[in-house]
């Protein structure tokens, strides 16, 4: 399951708003507390 799925009714709220991905990123960090582990290299 995508750490994204619990809100993806927000997401689409916020693209339909005309927000972009780094706005609604940020919004999902600073907001919600959206934390998703880290990316390996």
């Amino acid at each position: 399951m995508s750490a994204c799925a619990a809100r993806r009714d927000w997401i689409e709220a916020q693209v339909q708003l005309g927000r972009n991905a780094v706005n609604i990123h940020q919004e999902l960090v600073e907001g919600h507390g959206f934390q998703y582990p880290p990316v390996s290299a």
